[in-house]
């Protein structure tokens, strides 16, 4: 994932996003989240955490130390590691009024803190410059608490020194994808301290264009999704002995379930699931279509796309296939409204180039979606977001397949459907959107927002 490189926001969560526990159900760990340009207040169940998310950011409060630090972090499918922020890092100290207002680390006070290493090092992010987010500094342990769980002697990196993060960040991916020094991330600890069976996790909206959802820590909740899940292998990367991220394969994209529309008419290619990226990278092949249809308009300079804004009020879908399940993206998640002027938007979707392709966010806004580390496996649903109650579920060690997932809640009157040929009727023709002329003002006033505010 990328996260700033220069933050002018600053966020705050209100004391009351602490933690609110609901009834319990053993072996499950819920942490609600929000995503908006201040963090929302969400509700908290079983052993709860508290989230809230900027732009792409799924923020999340925990403590560490002792006595307790408050920390904001950032929830990540796409990396490994837990950093936390630190005062001496270079982006605290270039923004020393933001850094107090979202939590950092100070081991020298913490009587529980134990120093391991030096000379951490890290980088995030897919980027066409080849370059992301980073951090570096120390390696060490302490206690976390997270959502009325204790992990004593907890792994995790302090950034003291080069550090463009803008939030701590809480890595949920394989423990392989660790840096220098291999540990017991947050979620194969929450599974070792017994608190859940697993280390699985599945994460969902309340709404296609909400700030808020749920993520589950050793559990479903299956009165969030329609049908059953489809359970996909993560897939392995080349050279690499056995999964390294949240891997699986796509095998198409259509617009508004039209089987004629030519994006990934064949094959299949390999996709990351990345909540912490605010868009979607696509095949080269995948994207044109996808780009003529709206007139959207691409730069390499800022790896960027740009739509008339009146494309969010259109009925489109695109649909995402895996094997028998497709997932229906509204188009107005595509576009942001976050506009370099009043009528041009971002699109959320660019090309791959030499990149691995990615479904961030705005693909994830409209699944429901469960991340098993322990069997390697990835299970998706349409979301079910007319759902009222709970149902919840705790997951055996056998994994998703171990467990009936057929959804209890009502059939929504969401997008989404759960075969690869049905889908809801909508017009294929041609968008009334207008391509876009941008001048080289507008393509310099777009770079600057791109860099300075837009969450990639």
């Amino acid at each position: 994932m990328k996260l700033y490189a220069l933050l002018a926001l600053a966020v705050a969560i209100p004391a009351s996003n602490a933690l609110v526990n609901r009834a319990p159900v053993p072996g499950v760990v819920s942490i609600p989240y929000s995503r908006s340009l201040s963090p929302l207040q969400r509700r908290n169940s079983f052993v709860d955490l508290s989230v809230g998310a900027t732009y792409a950011n799924y923020i999340v409060n925990i403590t560490v130390g002792t006595p307790a630090q408050p920390i904001t972090l950032s929830l990540d499918t796409g990396s490994s590691d837990t950093i936390l922020l630190n005062k001496e890092s270079s982006f605290c100290v270039t923004n020393a009024g933001y850094c107090p207002s979202v939590g950092y680390y100070n081991a020298n006070k913490s009587s529980t803190y134990k120093y391991i290493a030096s000379n951490f090092s890290s980088n995030f992010g897919f980027s066409s410059q080849g370059q992301g987010s980073g951090a570096s500094g120390d390696v060490a342990t302490d206690t976390f608490d997270v959502a009325g769980a204790t992990l004593k002697n907890q792994q995790f990196d302090i950034a003291y020194g080069n550090a463009t993060i803008a939030f701590s960040i809480l890595g949920l991916s394989y423990a392989s994808g660790e840096n220098q020094y291999p540990y017991n991330n947050f979620p194969l600890s929450l599974a070792k301290s017994g608190a859940i069976n697993l280390p699985l996790f599945s994460l969902w909206k309340n709404a296609v264009d909400s700030h808020d959802g749920q993520v589950l820590f050793g559990g479903v909740d299956t009165a969030q999704y329609t049908g059953s899940l489809l359970t996909l292998d993560t897939q392995t990367r080349t050279g690499f002995p056995a999964p390294v991220a949240f891997d699986v394969l796509l095998n198409g994209v259509a617009l508004s379930g039209n089987s004629s529309f030519p994006a990934g008419s064949t094959g299949s290619v390999l996709h990351v699931l990345d909540c912490g990226t605010a868009y979607s990278i696509l095949p080269n092949d995948w994207v044109q279509p996808i780009y003529d249809q709206f007139g959207v308009t691409y730069f390499t300079a800022n790896d960027t796309a740009y739509v008339d804004c009146a494309l969010a009020n259109s009925p489109y879908t695109i649909d995402f296939t895996f094997g028998s399940l497709t997932i229906q993206v509204p188009i107005k998640v595509m576009v942001s409204l976050r506009s370099i002027n009043p009528n041009i938007c971002t699109f959320g979707i660019v090309p791959a180039g030499t990149r691995i392709a990615l479904l961030g966010d705005n693909f994830l806004s409209s699944s429901y979606t469960v991340f098993d580390l322990s069997n390697n496996q990835i299970s998706l649903a349409a979301r079910n977001f007319d759902a009222t109650t709970d149902s919840i579920i705790a997951v055996p060690s056998g994994g998703v397949k171990a467990i009936s997932t057929s959804a209890t809640g009502t059939t929504p009157s969401s997008t989404g459907t759960t075969t690869g040929t049905s889908a809801t009727s909508t017009p294929t023709k041609k968008s009334s959107a207008p391509a876009l002329s941008l001048s080289p003002a507008t393509i310099g006033v777009a770079f600057i927002v791109v860099l300075f505010a837009f969450c990639f």
